[in-house]
């Protein structure tokens, strides 16, 4: 799920315009305590900290390292899932080896298995649970002839347990990092807002006051941040699970100069001060194929690049 940002430009430079923004303020808080008592040193000071507090919220490199441990445990169970759907398969071809072959192997879920070993999650689940519901329910044809050892009912059973507790597990963790990611946005959302309303006042405090007035500006900040005209890459990565910025061995750079993007958490990217001319940009992800993408970026502009991934494919 995507939540939306009412500012447009990356958390980094969110936080850097917020901090520079209440300097500014504290500079000015005479002229503002006249204006608007509320504007003294202590609400000031209370401002600058919440900037600090809301970088420091849901740090994302400690919740992706607990997420990848969950993700290659469920990585895990789903090959040992392929593993025994495959003998299972084998098992079926025996023991229907005529017309009715191709529905009992649709009965076992071979319509999820192409998915399923492409990682996707849900449809393992499924495969998993089909096999098992299969073996239960024609447990005697595939005995017969010693064909199915009898010993792969409790293994495909006990193999579908285990799947379905490390699937709700990663689950979690995805939900609760969805829950995080909220939290983190309706958060900066909130110092863009306050932000803004000092502004606004400032507006009204310093009219007529041009060179005064600028300072108290975000588009203006933003560019003496970021860098005005200065060239740049940015666009969105799709493909990926929410929050993008959470997906592990994520790294998206320029090949030339091993520059790394700033990464949000919906996919949106950004490249900033860039030198015009000719790159090669490498994006990567475990589980996902590497993408090696050459782009031209010109002088005082961005270049808007988007990026889809693809899950790798195993032999």
């Amino acid at each position: 799920m995507k939540y939306p940002k009412n500012y447009n430009c990356t958390q980094n430079e969110l936080y850097a315009v917020c901090a520079q923004g209440w300097e500014v303020c504290n500079q000015n808080l005479a002229a503002f305590t006249a204006f608007k008592p509320k504007y003294n040193a202590t609400f000031v000071q209370e401002r600058k900290d919440e900037v600090g507090a809301v970088m420091r919220l849901a740090d994302n490199f400690k919740r992706s390292a607990a997420q990848e441990l969950l993700r290659l445990t469920l990585s895990n169970e789903a090959n040992k899932c392929l593993t025994l759907w495959r003998k299972l398969k084998s098992y079926i071809e025996e023991a229907w080896p005529g017309d009715e072959q191709s529905a009992m192997l649709k009965s076992a879920g071979v319509s999820s298995y192409r998915e399923a070993y492409k990682y996707r999650w849900e449809a393992c689940m499924h495969l998993v649970t089909s096999a098992e519901t299969f073996v239960l329910e024609h447990g005697t044809v595939l005995l017969a002839g010693n064909n199915m050892p009898e010993s792969f009912t409790a293994a495909i059973s006990e193999q579908q347990a285990a799947y379905k507790k490390a699937y709700d597990a990663f689950l979690d963790s995805l939900n609760k990092g969805s829950m995080l990611t909220r939290d983190k946005v309706e958060a900066n959302n909130k110092l863009y807002k306050e932000l803004n309303s000092m502004f606004s006042d400032a507006r009204i405090l310093f009219k007529g006051q041009e060179t005064l007035l600028k300072q108290f500006s975000f588009k203006t900040m933003l560019n003496q941040i970021s860098g005005p005209g200065t060239a740049g890459i940015k666009g969105f990565i799709a493909g990926l699970p929410e929050p993008v910025d959470m997906q592990p061995g994520l790294e998206l750079k320029l090949m030339e100069t091993g520059k790394e993007a700033m990464l949000e958490s919906d996919g949106a990217y950004r490249f900033s001060q860039v030198a015009a001319g000719s790159y090669t940009l490498q994006l990567k992800a475990d589980g996902y194929q590497t993408l090696s993408i050459p782009v031209n970026v010109n002088t005082g502009s961005f270049t808007l690049l988007n990026l889809v991934m693809e899950p790798e494919t195993r032999e």
